[in-house]
């Protein structure tokens, strides 16, 4: 009949074999670069988040600052 080879009992063709493997290593592949994607996300997440703390503590100092200077400018007038 055919050129392919007949099924073995209790044994996958090679071909079949090997698409596996091809398969579970393009999928070891991908995890690995998942994980350095997560990784690379919290990163900037990280970084992300202390830049935005570092400019919140900015603005109550200039809030402070601007307040103090008012009433400078305020207890300056009233003499």
């Amino acid at each position: 009949a055919g050129g392919a080879a007949p099924l073995q009992a209790g044994r996958p063709p090679r071909l079949l074999e090997e698409a596996a493997r091809a398969l579970a290593a393009g999928l070891e592949s991908l995890h690995v670069q998942m994980r350095m994607r997560v990784q690379q996300v919290s990163a900037a997440e990280a970084a992300a988040t202390e830049a935005a703390l570092q400019m919140a503590v900015q603005g109550e100092e200039l809030v402070a600052s601007h307040d103090k200077g008012e009433a400078s400018t305020s207890a300056a007038g009233q003499q």
